[in-house]
Formats: structure tokens, C-alpha cells, sequence
């Protein structure tokens, strides 16, 4: 009797263990980010949207005639908690035509938790080439990353992952 009530006790410990540890914020979504890192993704996106880095994505859909290939957000750091959005441009020739040649652009800007006092940067560039474009890329498309959209009222939005 006093096996089975010993067993009992160490099955219901497991059981409580194992619900508790899917309880909290340290769930991650398929993309790889916590419930905590994608809100503090979408703070960091509303603040990018009121810089010179949504102009110049803005500016180069208006160039390009298009909207961004890709925009990404990407978990850089966890410590201090920092951001990498990367947004690209690959000429859609069947919209332009072959004698309407555009660039391949992109967009990188990196966002700590200081916003632009500290660990920010922005860069962005013209590329002649699918290949070049892409030995831009770096970590922008690595776990943990979630996808994003260039919007008309001066934000980015942040899609959730499926």
C-alpha cells in the first residue's frame, strides 16, 4: 500500500512539475520568440517608424515601385535585449519589364534598448545583383525572427507566427 500511495505522490509530483513549466512567459513561438520579446519587437518597431529608417524604406518602395520582398525582425542579443530589421527589394521584372532594370535594395537598422542614445545603427544600400544582395543578409533570416510589413501611416507591423 505504501509503495503505490510512494508512486502516486512521485506520478503527481511529475504531473505539477510539468504543468508548471509551460506556465510563464518563457514560451516561444515557432519563430522563436517569447510572448515578452515580441511585444518589446512591436515597441521597438513603432519607434523605428518615426525615424529616417521608415523614410528611407518608404522612399525605396516609392523608388522600386514595389513593397518590400522581405521585412524581418530578428532577436540580435538577449542581453541587453537588441533588434535587427532587415527589409529587401528584389525587382519583380514582370511588373517592370527587362529595359526598366531596378536595384536590389535593402534596409538594415539595429535597435537596443536605448533606442538611438546607444547600440543603433542604419545602414542601407543598392546592390547589382541577387548574389550581392543576399552577402548582405548575415543573420537577418536566423532564428529567432519574426516577419514584418512596411505599412503607409508611418509604422511597421509585426505578424505573429503561424
Amino acid at each position: 500500500m505504501r509503495r503505490v500511495q510512494a508512486l502516486l505522490l512521485i506520478g503527481l509530483a511529475l504531473a505539477m512539475v510539468a504543468l508548471l513549466a509551460g506556465c510563464g512567459g518563457s514560451k516561444v513561438d515557432s519563430a522563436g520568440f517569447t510572448a515578452s520579446q515580441f511585444k518589446a519587437a512591436e515597441t521597438a518597431l513603432t519607434f523605428l517608424g518615426q525615424t529616417s529608417v521608415y523614410d528611407d524604406a518608404l522612399k525605396t518602395s516609392d523608388t522600386e515601385a514595389e513593397v518590400p520582398t522581405t521585412c524581418t525582425v530578428h532577436l540580435e542579443k538577449k542581453s541587453p535585449l537588441t533588434f535587427k530589421v532587415f527589409l529587401t527589394w528584389i525587382p519583380n521584372i514582370a511588373n517592370t519589364g527587362k529595359g526598366n532594370l531596378r536595384a536590389y535594395s535593402w534596409v538594415e537598422a539595429v535597435l537596443g534598448p536605448d533606442g538611438l542614445k546607444q547600440n543603433y545603427s542604419f545602414h542601407a544600400g543598392n546592390e547589382t545583383s541577387e548574389a550581392l544582395l543576399e552577402s548582405k543578409y548575415g543573420d537577418a533570416f536566423d532564428k529567432p525572427v519574426e516577419k514584418c510589413l512596411l505599412l503607409q501611416n508611418r509604422q511597421f507591423g509585426l505578424l505573429p507566427a503561424t
